[in-house]
């Protein structure tokens, strides 16, 4: 049969795990993705973004991918990703982005499991730069679950 993509995972595979998650309710799934901004930054320099996920749904991340102005952001630049709701980490410490995110024009790169990020949390992503990075841009690409009735 054919297989329908939704991102990195087949729509089925996604399909399978929200319903294991939301445990039979009706929901309803929108594809959406929340965009970090970075300031430009000098190399050993560290900045902070902050995205706040809707209050009315969960976002299931799927993947992410990173860009800058400059074509080679370097094997030094790490990233850290904190979330606000479960008071996690998504690294045990910051990780190089390239493992974490695609990059350039590179084939969008799925995390090993979609993460569930509750309605209401903040994320907040620190990036040290390698090199110097213009306009930095960290991109969480997934889906917003809307819960409906018990």
């Amino acid at each position: 049969g054919v297989q329908i993509m939704f991102g990195i995972y087949e729509f089925q595979q996604l399909q399978s795990l929200l319903s294991d998650i939301y445990g039979g309710r009706r929901i309803d799934v929108r594809p959406f993705g929340y965009a970090f901004d970075f300031d430009s930054v000098a190399a050993d320099g560290t900045v902070i973004a902050t995205q706040k996920i809707i209050g009315n749904a969960d976002f299931i991340m799927c993947s992410a991918s990173f860009s800058a102005f400059e074509p080679t952001i370097g094997f030094h630049t790490t990233l850290q990703i904190e979330d606000s709701g479960s008071q996690e980490r998504f690294f045990n410490q910051a990780v190089p982005v390239n493992m974490f995110a695609s990059t350039d024009s590179e084939q969008a790169r799925g995390i090993t499991f979609p993460r569930r990020v509750a309605g209401n949390s903040t994320l907040t992503a620190t990036l040290t730069a390698g090199v110097l990075l213009t306009t930095p841009q960290l991109y969480l690409d997934g889906v917003h679950v809307f819960v409906y009735g018990n």
